[in-house]
């Protein structure tokens, strides 16, 4: 999923180098952390979140109904 995540965040932002994301497993949830440079927020979150939205639908049908959460911030 994490390797889904990066090509896909890597493919929508300005600055491709810049992109981090870290993972992190909590009470049975796997958590992911996107970092990015500040003037690429914008471009993933999208027009009324619809571009997060997108990409959450997409690994939610890799993920197999295991559960996940995404949090974007700047590096």
């Amino acid at each position: 999923m994490k390797s889904l995540l990066e090509f896909l965040v890597r493919a929508i932002v300005t600055q491709p180098d810049k992109v981090k994301i870290e993972t992190a497993t909590e009470a049975n949830q796997r958590k992911f952390l996107i970092k990015l440079a500040q003037e690429d927020i914008p471009l993933v979150i999208g027009h009324q979140g619809k571009i997060i939205k997108a990409i959450r639908i997409l690994l939610a049908a890799k993920s197999q109904g295991k559960s996940f959460s995404l949090e974007v911030s700047q590096i």
